[in-house]
């Protein structure tokens, strides 16, 4: 029917067993197994995708030996972006991304930001301190949001997921800050989902920037229905028309990154990834085709902050010479050897160069 990928809502719990907390049992994974088999033998490309929010471990476990999930989502993702555009500070993001394990060939991550459902937090636990993430949840009730929570093994209460918009995560709805500003701070952090290694997931409505709908939490008694609104198509286009209103600023700015991504193969969820330690600021990944006949280093400025930093273009792995900024259509002399760069608040850079011919 031409159905491409199966997406399985909450798979943890598929299989019910009476005594048991059913969630990850042998039977669930068997039956993830079955449905990745007869994908497997699909006349048509098929993909299976596991929604699973819990820890890293059971959350890898449904690749299990290349022959369940084709792809997985990245849970520990949105948390840590979020935190770092709140606090200016890329730190924990860089450590978690450059201690993650490439997937096994066939297999991906699914880098989401937010969903139909909220923000989830669990992913975010071992990573984040337990203070750094009720700072993260202080501040979401700060701009309009909500949290929801669930009872733990020792009976206390924690944090399960943030209700909010992205949009209004990062924005708070009463600012006077320039739109240009928010737009570009909305932008930037949804572009880290798009330079790390996997498939970038993206919730429609986000792409439109959308703001809380706090009148219909009230309506339905829902906190998830704050970024569930519905789309009026006739009322979108006519958003769409007007340059100046932001969703259509965010619109215009994300297409011409999507379609940027899309025609460069150093994004392909196979090819190489290398996270650098720029600037506190400053979320660095290089990324390498499959060829290695070059890089593309993607920096991204998650503060308010201009950040002016230098880079060796070895460490990178570049030949020095003339780089191609493809974002923007500009060139980075590194015939010097060193990258240098000056960030605008909330830029970002993707740099592409030749990789030395002994690499």
């Amino acid at each position: 029917m031409g159905v491409r990928i199966i997406r399985l809502d909450a798979v943890a719990f598929l299989w019910k067993e009476i005594g048991s907390p059913s969630i990850h049992l042998t039977e669930t994974h068997a039956v993830v197994k079955l449905l990745r088999l007869l994908a497997d033998f699909s006349t048509e490309s098929v993909v299976i995708l596991t929604e699973t929010n819990v820890p890293k471990a059971e959350n890898l476990s449904y690749f299990g030996d290349r022959d369940e999930a084709h792809v997985v989502y990245n849970f520990p993702l949105p948390p840590l972006v979020l935190h770092s555009f709140q606090q200016a500070d890329a730190r924990a993001l860089t450590k978690w991304a450059a201690g993650l394990d490439q997937p096994a060939p066939g297999t991906a991550f699914f880098n989401f930001l937010d969903s139909h459902d909220g923000i989830g937090v669990l992913g975010a636990r071992g990573i984040l301190s337990d203070g750094q993430i009720k700072a993260m949840g202080k501040r979401v009730q700060d701009y309009g949001g909500f949290i929801s929570m669930r009872t733990d093994s020792d009976g206390r209460k924690s944090p399960y997921e943030f209700n909010i918009t992205w949009f209004s995560a990062l924005n708070r709805y009463d600012s006077t800050e320039p739109v240009e500003l928010q737009v570009n701070r909305f932008v930037a952090s949804r572009a880290i989902a798009l330079v790390l290694q996997g498939v970038p997931g993206i919730y429609m409505p986000s792409m439109m920037g959308s703001k809380n709908d706090v009148e219909a939490v009230f309506r339905e008694g829902e906190w998830r229905s704050i970024n569930r609104t519905g789309v009026d198509v006739r009322r979108l286009f006519d958003v769409l028309r007007d340059e100046d209103a932001v969703p259509s600023r965010i619109a215009r700015t994300y297409t011409e990154l999507l379609q940027k991504r899309v025609a460069e193969p150093a994004f392909h969820p196979a090819a190489g990834q290398k996270v650098l330690e720029i600037d506190r600021r400053v979320f660095a990944v290089v990324r390498t085709p499959q060829d290695e006949e070059y890089r593309v280093l993607c920096a991204i400025n998650v503060s308010s902050e201009e950040v002016e930093f230098s880079v060796s273009a070895a460490d990178a792995g570049f030949e020095p010479g003339v780089l191609t900024e493809l974002t923007a259509e500009r060139t980075v002399d590194a015939t010097g050897g060193t990258i240098d760069l000056v960030l605008e608040p909330y830029g970002v850079w993707w740099i592409k160069g030749t990789a030395p011919q002994n690499s």
